[in-house]
């Protein structure tokens, strides 16, 4: 693992961007039902209908899915835990996909927009039954002090051009990222990661 799809776009706010991943997702399920070579595989296209019709993520706060989890399993959760790390634990105790939002500051990505609440403008889309995180994007900040300051706090010191870029935009603009092999996983309902990856090492 893993091959990412990286997307930008400009002109596009957060709750534009969560309508986007979800719509696009419905497309692929759909593109695949209608292959022909699909008719080959029935238990695979009496799958790929079911995900289909299910698929409808429920948007649920960063708070409220931590609390969630800390009732129903016996994982500890620190306010240092990143969902993101701990994603195939996490989705054994959920039973349909969601879409966690308002991250706290401290663990979403470094480009995301800061909320009005103290929160980002930062997503995470779960799936159930151990298949994970599946993408995770955000609204990116427009201020460029406060992506200096990031910088300097981290002593990153070769991303200078990404400022002077954000500079020139004044549009609203998201990005996020998918995982292609997990998306292959989910839509086949492979047990382990190993059998969807698209270049697998090999001795």
């Amino acid at each position: 693992e893993f091959r990412m799809l990286e997307v930008e776009v400009i002109d596009m706010n957060f709750d534009e961007m969560i309508e986007f991943i979800i719509n696009y997702l419905k497309y692929i399920l759909r593109g695949v039902s209608n292959e022909k070579w699909i008719k080959d595989y029935p238990l695979l296209l009496k799958r790929d209908i079911l995900l289909l019709e299910k698929f409808d993520p429920k948007k649920i706060s960063y708070e409220e899915f931590v609390d969630m989890i800390r009732t129903e399993s016996d994982y500890t959760i620190t306010e240092e835990t990143d969902l993101s790390d701990i994603d195939y634990i996490v989705s054994k105790y959920i039973d349909s996909p969601i879409i966690i939002v308002d991250y706290p500051q401290r663990i979403a990505s470094w480009t995301s927009k800061l909320k009005s609440n103290g929160s980002n403008y930062a997503m995470n889309l779960i799936l159930p039954e151990t298949y994970g995180e599946l993408a995770e994007g955000c609204e990116r900040t427009n201020d460029t002090a406060l992506l200096q300051y990031k910088m300097d706090c981290a002593n990153i010191t070769n991303l200078q051009w990404y400022i002077e870029a954000v500079r020139n935009i004044y549009a609203s603009r998201c990005g996020f990222g998918m995982g292609i092999d997990r998306l292959i996983r989910w839509i086949i309902g492979s047990k382990d990661i190993k059998e969807t990856v698209l270049f697998p090492r090999v001795r």
